[in-house]
């Protein structure tokens, strides 16, 4: 049914909207941690002028640039509100599928389903790790119209967590001795 199959999607949206925030707001909080790293680094070669510091803080500079160029291509927070903005229209389409499908307009289902369609074009699609994350919330759901979640969606999941857990972990590590090395 077009409401299940739109259902879906604007479900995976809002996970995918959930996943970039997040991803944005990590993003952010390494940029400020860079930045202190590196205005404390300049604070502190302005007293001792040491010839090492000098290029210790030119590469940190070159670094924190590039890193923040990279981030802002990224462009991770209007992503989340495209994303947001999609399900909210996505959420009143599945209203009027719904009242259509229960009417059985077909010409009223078929306007809709281009509809949604057209929506769909005009944004990025979400990762089949957010489907996962969807599947997951509704694993024990007997209603549901997705598939069954299996062993092996299960581990696909928990590794598409780690390593996001990881690759956090391991940024704010790197950034985490170059501020301690700073301060002493």
């Amino acid at each position: 049914m077009l409401s299940d199959k739109i259902w879906v999607t604007r479900k995976t949206r809002i996970y995918t909207e959930q996943r970039l925030q997040g991803i944005s707001n990590i993003t952010q909080a390494l940029m400020v941690a860079y930045s202190l790293a590196l205005v404390s680094l300049s604070i502190w070669n302005l007293q001792s002028n040491a010839p090492k510091l000098n290029v210790i803080s030119a590469f940190t500079s070159i670094v924190v640039l590039v890193l923040s160029v990279y981030l802002i291509a990224q462009k991770y927070s209007e992503r989340s509100i495209a994303m947001r903005n999609c399900y909210i229209k996505l959420d009143e389409l599945y209203s009027r599928a719904k009242r259509a499908e229960a009417n059985k307009d077909e010409n009223g289902l078929e306007d809709l389903e281009s509809e949604y369609t057209s929506l769909l074009i005009n944004i990025e699609n979400h990762s089949e790790y957010d489907y996962l994350c969807l599947r997951y919330s509704l694993k024990n759901n007997k209603d549901t119209t997705l598939p069954p979640f299996t062993k092996a969606d299960h581990i696909q999941y928990l590794w598409g967590i780690t390593w996001r857990v990881i690759l956090t972990v391991i940024a704010f590590a790197i950034s985490l001795p170059f501020i301690v090395f700073i301060w002493l």
